[in-house]
Parts: structure tokens; sequence; C-alpha cells
């Protein structure tokens, strides 16, 4: 079962809050990126911004670790306090296909494409239009 375990009983992301649910082996990760978890990001990263530094960083495919590595950190607290930077790194090398699609999930419900925007419009239909 996917989810997370508190006061026994097991919760589901919600993505409608900006969670999404990792699954590693038998172990769900639930992140969010809350105020704090980018906060803490930040301060974690001596003060890179989050929104015009890492967000597109990670956006342009420049996956670099401590990048990484500190956003599934800083989004995975919230719900797993006791997570620390030396088990992200493990769980990063055991599941790399598995933890590379948090961020990703994880910014895009953070930074929501505006209403009626599509990431990816059609292309234009070939021709002069003339009939």
């Amino acid at each position: 079962m996917e989810g997370h375990w508190l006061d026994g009983g097991w919760l589901m992301a919600n993505a409608e809050r900006g969670e999404v649910d990792v699954k590693l082996g038998a172990r769900t990760l639930t992140l969010r990126l809350g105020t704090n978890a980018m906060a803490e990001i930040e301060t974690l990263l001596d003060g890179v911004d989050f929104t015009t530094e890492i967000i597109p960083s990670l956006a342009a495919g420049k996956n670099r670790a401590t990048y990484i590595r500190a956003v599934i950190w800083g989004a995975a607290r919230r719900q797993h306090p006791t997570i620390d930077l030396l088990e992200v790194g493990a769980l990063i090398d055991e599941f790399p296909t598995e933890i590379g699609e948090g961020p990703n999930k994880l910014s895009k419900l953070a930074f929501p494409t505006p209403d009626g925007a599509d990431e990816n419009p059609p292309k234009p239909a070939g021709g002069t239009g003339a009939g």
C-alpha cells in the first residue's frame, strides 16, 4: 500500500496539497514542497534561491546531485521528520529512477502552469491555409 502510516492508519499523498508518493521498494516517501521545505532547502544550500535557481536547473535537466538530494530531503521532512541527508543519498543510489521522478512531479505541483496554459501546445498544421 502506498502512502504513509500516521496515527494507526495509512494516508495517501494528496496531489491537491502538492504531495507526491515515491515508491522505493517496500518503502514509500511522501514528498511535499511547502514553504518550510523550500526554506530548509535554501538554508541547506547556503541561500541558493529555490524558485530562480533550483527549480529552473532541475527543469532544464541539470541534475546536480546537491540539488536533487536537498530537494528530496526537504520535501520528505514534513511526513518523515527523522530522515537525514545520508539516508536520502543512499535512497538515491539504490532507487535512482524512482527518486529522479520526485523533483519533477513536485515542481509541477508546487509551481503549476496558469489555468488554460498548455505546457506542450500543439504544433501548427502544415500548409498555407489556402483552400
